[in-house]
Order: C-alpha cells, then structure tokens, then sequence
C-alpha cells in the first residue's frame, strides 16, 4: 500500500506491506518502508520504520488501508452491476 509518511517535518512516500486477517479481513501491517532523497548526494534510500512504529500509528495505517480496499471493493461492485445491467439491456433488444 502505498502512502506519505512525515518524517522530522519532511512528507515522503512509504510503502506498507500487509496481509489481511482470514478471519475478519483486517489489515495485519507487515512493513513500513520510507523512501527518502538524501541532501548531499541526492540518492534516494529505502528506510525501515517498522520497529520504531507503536500501536497507534500501526493502527492508523491498519484504518487507512481498510478504507481503501473497502472504496476498491464498492467500485467493483459497482461496475459489476452496471456490467449485468449492460447485459440485460442488450439481452432484451
């Protein structure tokens, strides 16, 4: 999933690994990854923040990436019905 994450006033872009639980499809975060340009030499580097992460911002991710595959999921189930309406429309001309 990616995402911005601020880190020391600076918004960058960062890449969440997860898997969702079998049980209740919740997010389980398995990595948070930070993609930063360093000053001097303008390279940009992959940063691991996941063991400095507590509850709260893993929860805040967890939430985030919920809300977004729940959009995905209600975008697909409106395409699907527009799709059967399609069909049906052209089944009855």
């Amino acid at each position: 999933f990616e995402t911005k994450i601020e880190i020391v006033g600076v918004l960058t872009d960062a890449l969440i690994g997860y898997e969702c639980d079998p049980e209740d499809g919740w997010p389980i975060i398995s990595s948070i990854k930070a993609y930063v340009v360093k000053k001097v030499t303008g390279a940009r580097g992959e940063v691991d923040l996941t063991p400095i992460m507590d509850e709260y911002q893993l929860h805040s991710f967890a939430s985030e990436i919920n809300d977004a595959l729940n959009a995905d999921r209600n975008a697909l189930r409106i395409e699907q019905m527009e799709l059967r309406r399609m069909e049906r429309d052209r089944a009855a001309t």
